[in-house]
């Protein structure tokens, strides 16, 4: 068998300067697992991107925590759940925000990160993780 008997056409590419949750929903769109990565300039292919490393990045903690978001978009737009992902101003704490807007929005369940952090800094800050748990009043699907 060759490759251009299975290979997918016609070829999806990525700007290397798009957004990472662009890049996602191409790949869910489309039912492909990477794209070739062009520089804008030059037209050049400078890399690929694939499913696969974005699981690594995520697996090894090297990922940037801002795009945590990206997953929990990808499950639900793989899954067809619907979502909105929402810009919001930080109420008097991060537990009281995410369950205020859970009540707006009438949320069915609430999905967060669980992410361990000293006892000394719980009892000094506050835990987020332990708030939520305490507090909410709907499911609450968490990871760690």
């Amino acid at each position: 068998m060759l490759v251009k008997q299975i290979m997918s056409t016609p070829v999806v590419t990525v700007s290397a300067n798009a957004p990472l949750s662009d890049a996602i929903r191409l790949m869910l769109d489309r039912h492909i697992s990477g794209l070739p990565v062009v520089a804008d300039a030059t037209g050049e292919l400078p890399g690929i991107l694939s499913e696969g490393d974005l699981l690594r990045r995520s697996e090894v903690g090297t990922g940037e925590m801002r795009h945590r978001w990206v997953w929990s978009f990808a499950l639900s737009w793989r899954h067809k759940v619907p979502t909105e992902r929402l810009r919001v101003s930080l109420g008097t704490s991060v537990p009281d925000t995410l369950l205020d807007i859970a009540r707006r929005v009438s949320a069915s369940f609430v999905v967060a990160g669980a992410y361990g952090h000293s006892r000394v800094r719980e009892w000094i800050i506050g835990g987020t993780t332990r708030e939520l748990a305490a507090r909410s009043e709907v499911p609450l699907f968490m990871a760690h």
